[in-house]
């Protein structure tokens, strides 16, 4: 069990550092607040996201073990070396950029930088952490409303207001630098479709979006990379003024071209490695879960005829599992959610719901991909819900469209 040490130093100065730090977040949350009628969702968003990142350290407080308090742990002895040998460990690269070493020592090295802001404060900096991922979802739901304002309400839901997804997004964790990244790069597929035009400012954001998935999540750059690149294709052909069904063979080419280069990002992902490496994550998961907390995948072989056969498997299972009949009380929302999600995919079929926008069709394969392959890299029920969070609320707001459309149609015959 990880022994926790100075989550203050002096309480007089720490309470000081406090009020300092929420006044500089209320001013700036204040400055940043949209027009009234988008008020309560930019406020609720924020309130759940910091709550959410608050709740989060103090479970893994409680429980006196977990990823957040590593880094914790990690970041205050980084932190505490100033005057020493701060600078050189903060550039030294100990571990090799593809090792889940290096990724945990990158956010270290963040985490102790922000901990010079605030005196190595825990919930300063999991206030900051978290509102850098509301951040990147706020950016989504601006340029949403900006091009399709009946969708708003949607995407708060999916982006602001899903469970399991803001908590896992939340906090001192890797992945609230991960989703700020992610949701931002969705904002700008949106504004590059219907507007293209950027700041410089934005270029840098999009230049650091990329850096901080390439070094923390490099599979999620692949997915996303893929996708961008297939936006910006789709874009080109427009442009080249072709018919529907040229672009659309020549989209599928340029899909099957870069996803082979895709493969090259890193070595677990090169074709010849990829079946092995994924049969080796699956079982080596699944030998340290207990009986009945991770899905089974009984057949699976490491080659690519018995990954090929498994791809619906786990195509179903990253939208419906885990089951509410499979899960204790502590899984209970998330597992409800993924029952929503079956519901409203059952809906989108009752009501042959085809999407007809690129931005649609480019969101799904990216749900595709990872729906697809995360339960089989990470079977086990409480792994895969923190990973699932990379497209829980883009897979949630691609199936309230219809319901949302549907309504809409309703109201017009009205």
């Amino acid at each position: 069990m990880l022994k926790l040490q100075h989550w203050y130093f002096d309480p007089a100065q720490s309470m000081i550092t406090i009020f300092i730090h929420v006044f500089i977040i209320v001013i700036a949350l204040v400055y940043f607040q949209p027009d009234r009628p988008m008020r309560f969702y930019y406020w609720s968003g924020a309130l759940i996201k910091v709550m959410a990142g608050l709740i989060l350290g103090w479970l893994y407080w409680k429980l006196g073990e977990g990823d957040t308090l590593t880094f914790h742990q990690k970041a205050l002895e980084l932190y505490q070396l100033f005057f020493t040998d701060y600078w050189q460990e903060l550039f030294t690269a100990h571990n090799p950029v593809f090792k889940s070493e290096a990724r945990t020592e990158l956010f270290t090295k963040i985490l102790s930088a922000l901990y010079w802001t605030n005196g190595g404060n825990y919930w300063i900096s999991a206030t900051y952490l978290s509102l850098l991922s509301f951040a990147g979802a706020w950016q989504i739901i601006r340029q949403i409303r900006k091009y399709e304002a009946w969708l708003v309400l949607p995407a708060v839901i999916a982006f602001l207001w899903l469970p399991s997804a803001v908590f896992w997004t939340s906090g001192v964790l890797k992945d609230s630098l991960i989703a700020g990244a992610l949701f931002y790069l969705m904002a700008v597929m949106i504004q590059y479709y219907c507007e293209n035009k950027f700041s410089i400012f934005q270029y840098l954001l999009v230049g650091l979006s990329l850096l901080i998935l390439f070094y923390l999540k490099f599979y999620l750059l692949a997915t996303i990379g893929l996708s961008m690149g297939i936006l910006a294709w789709w874009q080109l052909l427009q442009k080249l003024d072709l018919s529907l069904q040229l672009r659309w063979t020549f989209t599928f080419g340029f899909v099957i071209i870069m996803g082979l280069l895709v493969t090259q990002l890193n070595m677990n992902l090169h074709l010849d490695k990829l079946p092995q490496a994924i049969f080796d994550n699956y079982h080596s998961i699944a030998h340290q879960s207990e009986t009945g907390t991770f899905i089974t995948f009984d057949n699976l072989k490491p080659n690519w005829t018995s990954l090929s056969l498994h791809l619906s498997l786990g195509l179903w299972a990253g939208i419906s599992r885990p089951y509410l009949w499979e899960v204790n009380w502590m899984l209970v929302i998330p597992a409800t959610e993924h029952v929503i999600f079956i519901l409203l995919l059952a809906f989108t079929f009752y009501k042959r719901a085809i999407p007809k926008h690129p931005l649609l069709w480019i969101g799904i394969f990216y749900c595709f991909i990872l729906a697809t392959f995360l339960p089989l890299v990470a079977p086990n029920f409480g792994s895969l819900i923190r990973y699932e969070a990379a497209y829980t609320s883009l897979l949630l707001f691609l199936l309230l469209i219809p319901v949302f459309q549907s309504k809409l149609l309703k109201a017009k015959s009205n």
